[in-house]
């Protein structure tokens, strides 16, 4: 089975407007959530030049679609296939996968070659690992998608720029209103009207949920910033019947489990399975190899294995025609790349990009 093609229009526009990129002299080298969004903005790289047998993925066991997966190794694209083990970290998981998967192009392709090679990641991770495993940064050009990820590697002596979507006031604004009610639509099945909801976090998806669910739920919010944070502390966690983790980090440890309602439902809406402790849950049940897996052990309701519950395996994590707006960012990143010749560390996104595409964002919003 194929993927169908989506055209998405914002994609479209922005590859429009850098009609001199060619990509064919670029060796592209991503971690990315294998969905159907992307891979339609792959397609419209491959316009550009970018050509698949030069293009190197490694998804996210939670996020990856096997449709999508099967439709670009199709195309010719090199995909790492990724596992799952229940009873081990994401992060362990991934870091192997992302050593495993450099050592192959190291071995097998004479990177010099290429006039550029782009870093697409998400979630700070490849970044992290090239900067240890690679030797030449002169011709690397990195992006980073995550806000996570950006923290990862802003200590970091980066030897090469890293184009910074994350935090780009157009990805901010714009997509976690997108985030949050995808979140939301996930969640519907355990939103009951006298529950007392906690969100951890009060950042760009911890807000836009807390902005949604705030006229009908009572609700409360968390966060290690003053001035955002209902709660001076996490000492009643027995109160709350449902717990959205939003920080992107871990919330609550396995020391803190004890203070939990009984019966709570814990529900991440960040990154990675390090919300709740999520492993160490899990290894309290049998092994498996399915990340969606409902946890429930000792008296809480883990969703989807402690995994972002909008990362449910279907082909769509949120709905293209929205999530086409993150795409289309970080299309026009790769495409930004070769004008940052000379520089290193972290950069911002120009903010003409930005503006452009928030332009036609709300001309065909409004259309």
């Amino acid at each position: 089975m194929v993927v169908k093609e989506n055209k998405l229009p914002l994609v479209e526009y922005m590859a429009s407007a850098y009609p001199d990129i060619n990509l064919g002299g670029t060796m592209l080298i991503g971690c990315q959530h294998l969905l159907g969004s992307t891979a339609d903005m792959f397609y419209f790289l491959f316009e550009k030049g970018l050509k698949p047998e030069n293009t190197y993925l490694l998804g996210k066991a939670y996020s990856t679609n096997n449709e999508v997966v099967h439709a670009i190794k199709e195309r010719g694209v090199h995909v790492k296939e990724t596992t799952y083990d229940s009873h081990q970290s994401f992060d362990s998981q991934h870091r192997q996968g992302i050593l495993s998967l450099l050592s192959h192009i190291k071995k097998t392709r004479n990177l010099p070659e290429f006039e550029r090679i782009v870093i697409l990641d998400d979630g700070g991770k490849l970044h992290s690992l090239v900067q240890e495993e690679l030797d030449d940064f002169s011709n690397i050009f990195g992006v980073e998608q995550t806000s996570s990820g950006i923290e990862t590697i802003k200590y970091i002596n980066l030897q090469y720029p890293i184009i910074n979507v994350a935090r780009s006031r157009a990805k901010l604004n714009i997509e976690s209103p997108f985030i949050a009610e995808a979140v939301i639509d996930r969640l519907r099945t355990y939103l009951k009207k006298n529950s007392e909801i906690l969100i951890l976090g009060n950042g760009a998806i911890g807000n836009s949920i807390y902005e949604t669910l705030k006229k009908d739920y009572s609700l409360a919010r968390y966060d290690t910033v003053k001035g955002k944070s209902d709660l001076a502390n996490l000492s009643e966690l027995e109160k709350y019947d449902l717990v959205i983790g939003c920080t992107g980090k871990t919330s609550i440890f396995q020391d803190m489990f004890k203070y939990l309602k009984k019966g709570v439902i814990l529900a991440s809406a960040s990154s990675s399975d390090v919300e709740f402790s999520g492993t160490h849950l899990r290894r309290l049940v049998p092994r498996n190899e399915d990340p969606h897996k409902e946890v429930i052990v000792n008296n809480i309701r883990l969703l989807n294995s402690g995994f972002p519950i909008n990362f449910d395996g279907s082909l769509h994590s949120v709905p293209p025609e929205k999530i086409q707006f993150t795409r289309a960012l970080l299309f026009s990143a790769i495409c930004e790349a070769e004008k940052i010749k000379n520089k290193k560390g972290i950069v911002e996104l120009s903010q003409k990009v930005q503006d452009k595409l928030i332009s036609e964002y709300i001309l065909s919003s409004n259309g």
